[in-house]
């Protein structure tokens, strides 16, 4: 190589290491990660095997195992780094874009496209069930904990569910037996996870 070649070359890596320097950088048992252009962190590393992949998905797949296909993981509290397992949540892409385009209003002709998009894609009651077992950790189809500093133990019990007119709507309870309880009297299904049938 030329020794113009290698001063274009070196002069190259300072102008790439001074950018790096610029971003929160994280050392984890996944790699080294940098935030992304969308302001997650995303691994930079090769050796680990884990390059080009989000950190915030690497620790919920650590905890809870493989993320479902049509899910994605979100974040509760709307920080992208805040990468805390207690603030990560698996949604489906449909309840996902919900919560992120809620009070947005769509153009009818955006409308049109994304129903012509999805025409015939609405999930089972079955599919719905396979990504419930894949992401519950309570044992009951429903059923999440959720972080409440109000209450004396941090955390409550919360059943979600759609109404008649498929708006979402939950109930809460910091007992798991009076959750159960609230949800029955409604008239909703109280099931647990390793009697579901998956499809």
């Amino acid at each position: 190589m030329t020794s113009l070649l290698m001063k274009e070359i070196h002069n190259l890596q300072e102008v790439i290491d001074d950018c790096l320097d610029d971003q929160p950088v994280q050392v984890t048992v996944f790699g080294t990660a940098r935030v992304n252009t969308n302001g997650y962190y995303q691994i930079t590393s090769t050796r680990e095997g884990n390059f080009h992949k989000y950190l915030h998905r690497l620790i919920y797949e650590k905890h809870y195992g493989e993320i479902p296909e049509g899910c994605c993981i979100h974040h509760i509290d709307g920080d992208k780094l805040n990468n805390d397992i207690e603030n990560l949540e698996l949604l489906s892409v449909a309840e996902h874009n919900s919560l992120h385009h809620k009070g947005k209003t769509l153009t009818d002709e955006a409308k049109k496209k994304m129903s012509k998009a999805h025409k015939g894609m609405a999930h089972s009651d079955g599919h719905c069930k396979n990504i419930s077992k894949a992401r519950n950790t309570t044992g009951f189809y429903r059923v999440d904990k959720r972080k409440h500093e109000e209450v004396r133990q941090g955390y409550v019990w919360r059943y979600r569910y759609y109404n008649e007119d498929g708006k979402h709507e939950e109930i809460c309870s910091v007992d798991i037996k009076k959750l159960e309880e609230k949800v029955k009297s409604k008239g909703l299904k109280w099931e647990e996870i390793s009697k579901i049938e998956v499809e």
